[in-house]
């Protein structure tokens, strides 16, 4: 199955069952941008983070606030690029 077939069969399942999963990813979400900032954010900020860019946030959409499909399909495309930066410190982008 080629890349975007699997993104988009990611996109169109329902994934109810992986909201405890999801849960957990949006805290480590969180707790990365936290490292990259090196400072605890407020629960303000936590809100504006997940703004879109044109509201003045930086468009990071909560996986649990979205569809899960689209979300984890998204996510998949920027997984080897936070791998590197959390696992060999490597530039993220």
């Amino acid at each position: 199955m080629g890349y975007s077939k699997y993104q988009n069969l990611l996109r169109t399942i329902n994934l109810k069952f992986l909201e405890d999963f999801v849960l957990e990813i949006d805290k480590l979400t969180i707790s990365f941008i936290q490292d990259l900032v090196e400072k605890p954010l407020t629960t303000t900020q936590i809100v504006q983070i997940s703004l879109p860019t044109s509201h003045g946030g930086l468009g990071v959409q909560a996986l649990s606030t979205s569809n899960l499909a689209a979300a984890l399909a998204s996510w998949s495309q920027i997984k080897e690029s936070v791998y590197n930066y959390v696992v060999n410190k490597k530039k993220f982008f």
